[in-house]
This record gives structure tokens, sequence and C-alpha cells, in this order.
């Protein structure tokens, strides 16, 4: 009975330094979702400027094309010429303003996945905790048996 206790004990030894292991991977994975967290917030921070700049330009645009509509100019194909280029830029900035609608989509997810992954990560050290409870209630029951022989 007392070699069979002593070789419960290596396992439960094993089992510990091994809780150890993923103690550590744990910590590296903190590290990790919060360098996620920090670069989403900053993201979101980004895309939500660039959103704002690039509809605000579409804005004055706009108000330059009216602008040129009403303005005399001779001849009248600068005044076209004029309100190509207008439309042109307004186009590329539609195209900006669409990509910053999508990159903001993307920042969204990122920071909806860095909170899945931090209540991930307290689940797992919160089972860690309880499993290694439990092993060290076991290792304190074995080595008393163990005195018991």
């Amino acid at each position: 009975m007392k070699d069979l206790i002593k070789e419960r004990l290596k396992i439960l030894a094993n089992a510990q330094y091994s809780l150890a292991d993923i103690s550590i991977r744990l910590d590296r994975m903190e590290k990790s979702v919060e360098a996620m967290e920090n670069c989403s917030y900053e993201l979101l921070n980004k895309s939500d400027k660039l959103l704002a700049m690039s509809k605000l330009a579409m804005l004055l645009t706009d108000r330059l094309k009216e602008l040129f509509a009403s303005v005399r100019l001779e001849p009248l194909a600068d005044k076209d010429t004029l309100v190509g280029i207008i439309n042109d830029i307004h186009s590329c900035l539609q195209s900006i303003h669409n990509t910053c609608m999508e990159s903001n989509c993307s920042s969204h997810e990122i920071e909806s996945e860095a909170v899945i992954q931090r209540e991930n990560k307290e689940f797992i050290n919160d089972t860690l905790t309880m499993i290694s409870n439990s092993i060290s209630s076991a290792v304190a029951c074995a080595e008393m048996l163990l005195a018991q022989y």
C-alpha cells in the first residue's frame, strides 16, 4: 500500500508541475490579450477618426461643387473640368470612407473577440485554481495515509 501511495504522490506531483506550466502559458496569454485589447482600442479610435474626417471631406467637396455650380466661370469648359475634378475627389473620398467603415467594423469584431478571450482566460484560471486545490487536497490526504504506514 505504501508503494501505491508513493506512486500516486508522484502522479499528483507531475500534475502540480503541469499546472505550473499552464500558469506560465496563461500569463503569456494574458499579456497577449492585453496587447490585443490595446491595439483594438487604438484601432477603433483611429478608424472612428478616419470615418469622421472622410465624411467631412465628402461634405466639403459637395459644398465646393455647389459653389462652383453657382459661380460663373469662363469658358464653360473650365467649369466642367473643375466639376469633374471635384467629382473625382468625391469618388476617391467615398472609397476611403467605405474602406474606413469596413475597418471600423473589423475593429469592433476584434474588440468583441478580445472580450471573449479575456472571459475564456478567466474561466481557465478559475478552473485551474479549483483543480490545483483538489490536487493539493489529494496530496495532503496521500501524505497523511503514507505517514500512517
